[in-house]
């Protein structure tokens, strides 16, 4: 964790410029291996006495709700709102000066890769080290053994232990997650899973969607914090919006169609801009429905208003892209993809070459077995190894997708796990 001093003094920050443009605003590459930056949507640049940047960062990657909006689809001092940047300033005593010209002097144009302040990469740094530094020195051993025609042990066994590594690697960090989020646990006031109005084998969606599948109500929730609002899709992201400060949930709207029948529930930020919002037939249309509506209004406590669209209206609900959306029912295909282990910048390659290198290790060992069979079985045992770290998990979440989560939702209620 980095701190940054407020007020006149060494590298203190004085005063801070919005720039509000993506013009002229530098790219960089942060965080993992070839993970690359998305375009920025604006920056903000923490500012010494002198004018020298002690910081920067998109206010965008601390909006929660940006993955679901198009490139800056909320800019400007509703980007600095709703992101709370305006009003962490304000209670530093930060001044704030926009400039939407990319050639204004305030702007610093060179900004080096320390001062960049983000929320950081998928993955800890731990592990990207671990599976960059185990892949070149697989790819070096590999190269090799390949081109120069050698059966050298020291290199076969190199590379049998480096690719084990990223299976490895892939373990230790499902158990650092699980310590993690064990170490200190949010206080959950509830917490609310989808009922869907429509299941049953082979049904549909009224609105075209798939069945609601056991996968949906189980891994799809709602939690209500003591501080937050936090929304968790089929991939295990999870989306905090603020119950605290400026730029808090203040209110909730149900949204009802020309005819009178309800299709969502809005999560409204001050000044009434939707945050968030639930398809109510997903999440509240089915048994116990209303339970899980009134549990939510009071573990909220928020007022509740209500809105009817027009005829046009209900036709086009939501109108622009929404956090929350997109949380519904999914084909089996598909979120059997989204809840799988999190891809890497490689995407499918990254398993395909652990795969291959677990089944280099095999061969190169048998090879070299006769000759050397102490390097030659420990090659073979690693391969063997790394082959099961790998597809132990992928044919559990198989099995278990097929038989059990990708079944329709049964009409009973479904425990919370």
């Amino acid at each position: 964790m980095r701190r940054y001093a407020v007020g006149a003094g060494q590298n203190g920050v004085v005063q801070a410029v919005f720039v509000d443009t993506a013009v002229g605003v530098p790219s960089a590459w942060f965080g993992g291996l070839l993970e690359e930056r998305p375009q920025p949507w604006a920056e903000v640049q923490l500012q010494d006495s002198s004018g020298g940047l002690v910081g920067r960062f998109d206010p965008a990657e601390w909006l929660p709700e940006a993955a679901d909006l198009p490139h800056r689809g909320v800019h400007g001092e509703q980007l600095l709102a709703r992101s709370g940047v305006s009003a962490l300033l304000a209670a530093a005593g930060i001044p704030l000066y926009t400039a939407r010209d990319a050639a204004d002097p305030r702007i610093v144009r060179r900004p080096g890769r320390r001062t960049a302040m983000s929320p950081g990469p998928a993955f800890p740094h731990w592990y990207t080290g671990v599976r960059a530094s185990a892949g070149c020195l697989w790819f070096a051993a590999f190269t090799l053994l390949l081109f120069s025609g050698a059966t050298s042990a020291p290199l076969v066994v190199t590379a049998a232990a480096a690719a084990l590594s990223g299976p490895s690697a892939r373990l230790v960090l499902r158990g650092w997650t699980r310590r993690r989020r064990s170490v200190c646990p949010p206080v959950v006031l509830a917490r609310i899973s989808p009922r869907p109005a429509v299941a049953g084998e082979g049904a549909a969606q009224a609105d075209g969607l798939p069945a609601a599948s056991v996968r949906f109500c189980l891994h799809t929730e709602l939690r209500v914090q003591k501080d937050d609002l936090v929304l968790k899709d089929l991939a295990g992201s999870e989306y905090w919006l603020p119950r605290r400060g400026p730029h808090a949930v203040v209110s909730l709207r149900q949204v009802s169609d020309h005819t009178g029948a309800l299709v969502g529930i809005e999560f409204l930020g001050p000044d009434t801009q939707t945050r968030a919002l639930l398809p109510w037939d997903q999440w509240f249309g089915g048994l116990g429905g209303h339970t899980n509506w009134a549990q939510l209004r009071q573990a909220t406590a928020l007022p509740v208003q209500e809105r009817r669209l027009s005829r046009k209206a209900s036709a086009f609900w939501p109108r622009h892209p929404v956090l929350g959306s997109r949380m519904v029912p999914v084909p089996a295909r598909e979120a059997r993809a989204l809840s799988r282990f999190p891809s890497t910048a490689a995407g499918v390659s990254s398993t395909a070459i652990m795969a291959f290198g677990s089944l280099f290790s095999v061969m190169t060992g048998a090879r070299i077995a006769e000759g050397h069979p102490w390097a030659g079985a420990s090659a073979v045992l690693m391969g063997a190894a790394g082959a099961l770290l790998q597809a132990t998990p992928y044919l559990l979440h198989q099995l278990r997708s097929r038989r059990t989560l990708e079944r329709p939702a049964p009409t009973r209620e479904l425990p919370i796990t």
